[in-house]
C-alpha cells in the first residue's frame, strides 16, 4: 500500500480517499482534493493477490493551487525495503516528487 499526500505547506490532512474509479476501467483512479485530505494509492485486491495482466493508472489532480504556494507530493510506503547504489537499506521510504 502506498499513500500520497499533497499539501500546500499550511494544511493538515484530516481524512482519507482512494479516489474515483475511472469509468470503463478495472483499477484506474483519479485522486482530487488531496490538499484537504490524504489520498491513498492502493493495489487492487490489497492485501490479497495482485490480479494478472493488470496495469493501474493513478492521476493526482488539484484544481485550486494558490499562485504563491508550491505543490508537494510525498509518497510513503511502509515496510518497503530497497537499496540504492552507495546507500544503506531503509525500512520505510519517503520520496518527494516536485
Amino acid at each position: 500500500m502506498c499513500s500520497v499526500y499533497m499539501r500546500l505547506f499550511s494544511r493538515k490532512v484530516p481524512s482519507v480517499t482512494k479516489g474515483k474509479l475511472s469509468t470503463g476501467t478495472y483499477c484506474d483512479r483519479l485522486l482530487e482534493g488531496c490538499t484537504r485530505r490524504s489520498c491513498r494509492i492502493q493495489s487492487p485486491n490489497y492485501p490479497g493477490v495482485y490480479p494478472r495482466n493488470v496495469t493501474c493508472t493513478y492521476r493526482v489532480r488539484e484544481r485550486n493551487v494558490p499562485s504563491v504556494k508550491h505543490a508537494l507530493i510525498a509518497v510513503r510506503q511502509a515496510n518497503y525495503r530497497y537499496k540504492e547504489r552507495g546507500q544503506a537499506r531503509f525500512d520505510n521510504s519517503d520520496r518527494v516528487l516536485r
